[in-house]
This record gives structure tokens, sequence and C-alpha cells, in this order.
């Protein structure tokens, strides 16, 4: 009988640890500076089309699949110069806490943003991404119209 106590009490003291040390980790990623955010240089320009997605699915991927599609080849010139990427990230995942914090993501999204001189000037939140999931064209004439707003300089 003591040794099942003693058993159980390690167990616990194990849990317990483990449980700290998932906080603690937790903690220093949403403390991280975000390590996604594209370095420009002084007088460059630079358009991010972050796709922030949670646990992946069938609409997850349409939209992704939409969104990259549409920066590769509607956009592949700013592509091209280096002027526009596309970025897929899982919000969820501790390593990208910190910049779904910034842009305050709860839900599927996509975000086009403007970088200048090595600064955020502008972003353009796409929320409404799995709301037209089921029409093609009207996801992708609604990612089009955001993301060139976003490379003119529009935006919040």
């Amino acid at each position: 009988m003591k040794a099942k106590k003693i058993i159980g009490k390690v167990l616990i003291a194990f849990l317990l640890v483990s449980i700290g040390v998932a906080i603690g980790k937790e903690m220093a990623a949403r403390n991280a500076p975000a390590t996604v955010e594209p370095v420009t240089a002084p007088g460059e320009t630079k358009v991010v089309v972050y796709y922030m997605h949670g646990i992946p699915c069938i609409t997850c991927t349409c939209i992704e699949t939409t969104a990259e599609k549409l920066v590769r080849e509607e956009f592949a010139e700013a592509v091209a110069a280096g002027t526009m990427e596309f970025v897929s990230l899982n919000y969820l995942e501790p390593e990208n806490a910190a910049l779904a914090d910034k842009y305050n993501v709860g839900s599927n999204m996509v975000i086009a943003v403007r970088f200048e001189d090595g600064k955020e000037v502008s972003r353009v939140r796409l929320d409404e991404v799995m709301e037209l999931a089921s029409n093609a064209d009207r996801l992708t004439d609604y990612l089009r119209t955001g993301i060139a707003s976003a490379l003119e300089g529009g935006g919040e």
C-alpha cells in the first residue's frame, strides 16, 4: 500500500511539473517577437499576405489554396520582385501566438500587411473567408480586392 501512495505522489508531482513547463513555454512564446515579419531595407515596400488558420480542414485547405494561387498567379510580378509573399500560419501554435495576438486572430482569416522601411504601415483584414469558402468566385474576388488594396497602400 505504501508503494502505491509513493508512486501516486510521484506521478502527481510529475504532472504538475509538466503543466508548469508547458505554461512557461506558452508564456515565453507569447512574449517572443514574431519571427515571420519581413525585414525590409530603408525605402523598400513589401506586402505579406498571411493566411491564419487553426486546425486544418477541407474548408481551410480550400481557402489556403485559393489565396496562395491568387498571390502566386495574379500578383506574380510583385512576388517575383520580392515585394509580396504568401505565408500560411497555424495561429494555435505557440510560435505563432505573438503574431496572432498582434492581429487579434480568433478564427481563420487572411491579413494583407504592408511594410515600408521595415515598419508596418497598414493592413487589410479579410475576415469573411470562411463564409465565402463555398463560393470560389466570390472568395477569389474578395481576396483579390483586399490584397490589391494592401499593395496600393490601403487598409487600416
